[in-house]
């Protein structure tokens, strides 16, 4: 067993660690690759997505109970279009191969655009 599973404690994350080994084997035969770590995808900036989504139920949650964090950026939501359209634009660009890519939000960018991504659906979710 490889030392630093040991750190990664439920499924899904061994699940991804796993997954990102095939790849960085396959790219140590040869291959061109590109692995993709995105934040929380969150539902479309025009408000589309599902409601058992994770992120969407999170935030459901904080704001059915009225829970708010006071801390910068702590969790960081990215809305699904923006990561695809991210990944994609990597992805065509010549020179990025054999790379680790972190797709998260803007850490100066506001949260007034997560707020808008979620209005649509948030307030008829129950938990």
């Amino acid at each position: 067993m490889n030392e630093n599973m040991e750190l990664l404690d439920f499924g899904y994350s061994q699940s991804k660690w796993v997954a990102e080994q095939v790849v960085m084997d396959a790219r140590s035969r040869g291959l061109e690759t590109r692995i993709f770590r995105p934040a929380l995808v969150s539902p479309s900036v025009t408000g589309g997505g599902n409601n058992f989504d994770i992120a969407v139920r999170l935030i459901a949650f904080m704001v059915n109970h009225g829970i708010g964090v006071d801390a910068l950026n702590q969790v960081s939501f990215v809305p699904a279009d923006i990561v695809a359209n991210n990944i994609v634009a990597i992805s065509t660009t010549p020179g990025t191969a054999n790379t680790t890519y972190h797709v998260t939000r803007r850490m100066d960018h506001p949260r007034r655009s997560e707020r808008y991504c979620f209005r649509k659906t948030i307030f008829s979710l129950t938990c």
